[in-house]
């Protein structure tokens, strides 16, 4: 029997990892991970995305995970939709639990104000996506008229960073909306301080846009005519990897650049505790758990000065570049080749201390037990 102080949350989430791919949507299953043990959790996996067939791929987690043979926003909206219709109707018992919490709003809470008249459970929002910073790719705003209404002063809405929660207020219009930023869990037992020899620069993530990985193989191919012995490691996946393998080769940096491929996190751990400095150019970031991940293992970052980034990497712990071109690039890699006087050890301590398990669970708790009005 639960203790009477228990709180029973039925997340709904559009990413989470998957037999095929144990990896996608990691940091929705780590955080909620993250909540202490009087919080019940009960996970629900529902994503209805354009394909060229169609196609049921199996989850992890209850649900329903399909793709379709079709780009109509409308027609994914719809069936997303009577899809989460039947699971809250019919697939769970909507009395057993205290608050409904949804993971990234579209297009599961495109209908939202319909479902709220026979959910009658607090609500939370909690998300993810760089697409409001970019307004999901769209020209006219008047497609967007359903997504922005999704947001509400009196729903709860979770954030990874402030600078995410500025992309929903300005994207949706409303500006008294009521946010709590839980940043991304890091693995502090892995990615932790460890004085290891220090051999290369290193970068890390799934290679694609708003990712500018080219922009950083270009300063590397500079920076090498004044540093020949200069080293770089890359690990990933993604679909801008034949773009880069293709940049290595036809740059002859075949000798001087490792390509590492997809890393467990214990060898991702070791590659960042190695590296002179973490390098990561991108045009923007909700978040970056992959910076984060280096700082906690006291790794100093090279970083793009966008989005969530510059919550936690600045002076102490790095370098963040207000510019992407190559020159600052260059310039930022070779200070860590020769000024790299960086105190590990607090960098790693000061990473732990934002980013760990229990202070990412108290933080999410915080804003759940705002939402069920326990505060």
């Amino acid at each position: 029997m639960l203790a009477p102080s228990s709180i029973r949350v039925l997340h709904i989430t559009n990413w989470y990892p998957t037999e095929n791919n144990s990896l996608d949507g990691i940091w929705i299953k780590n955080q909620i991970a993250c909540l202490p043990d009087r919080v019940v959790s009960d996970v629900v996996h529902l994503n209805v995305e354009s394909s060229v067939s169609l196609k049921t791929i199996k989850t992890t987690v209850p649900g329903i995970r399909w793709q379709i043979p079709s780009r109509s926003w409308l027609l994914i909206e719809i069936i997303t939709s009577l899809c989460l219709a039947w699971i809250l109707l019919v697939r769970v018992k909507l009395s057993r639990y205290d608050l409904i919490n949804f993971h990234i709003a579209y297009p599961l809470c495109v209908f939202l104000k319909i479902f709220r008249f026979f959910i009658k459970k607090p609500i939370i929002i909690n998300e993810h996506w760089s697409a409001y910073h970019f307004y999901f790719g769209v020209e006219d705003p008047n497609r967007l008229s359903r997504v922005r209404s999704i947001f509400r002063p009196d729903l709860t809405l979770i954030t990874v960073s402030k600078a995410l929660a500025t992309d929903i207020i300005r994207f949706s219009g409303k500006e008294n909306l009521n946010f709590h930023v839980v940043p991304n869990v890091v693995d502090t037992n892995v990615f932790r301080f460890e004085s290891q020899p220090i051999r290369a620069l290193f970068m890390a993530s799934y290679w694609k846009s708003p990712k500018e990985p080219i922009i950083a193989l270009q300063a590397f191919v500079k920076l090498r005519v004044k540093y020949p012995e200069s080293k770089l490691r890359i690990a990933g996946d993604g679909p801008l990897k034949t773009t880069m393998l293709d940049y290595i080769q036809d740059n002859d940096l075949q000798d001087h650049v490792t390509w590492l491929g997809r890393l467990e996190s214990q060898k991702l751990a070791y590659e960042m505790q190695c590296a002179i400095a973490f390098v990561h150019i991108s045009r923007y970031e909700t978040f970056s758990v992959v910076c984060a991940e280096a700082i906690c293992c006291g790794t100093p970052v090279i970083a793009s000065a966008v989005g969530g980034i510059p919550e936690f990497i600045d002076a102490s712990n790095g370098y963040l570049l207000d510019n992407n071109g190559p020159t600052d690039v260059i310039n930022a890699m070779e200070m860590m080749l020769i000024h790299n006087n960086f105190d590990r050890a607090s960098i790693a301590a000061h990473g732990a201390s934002l980013f760990n398990k229990k202070r990412v669970g108290d933080l999410y708790l915080n804003a759940i037990e705002t939402g069920c009005g326990l505060k």
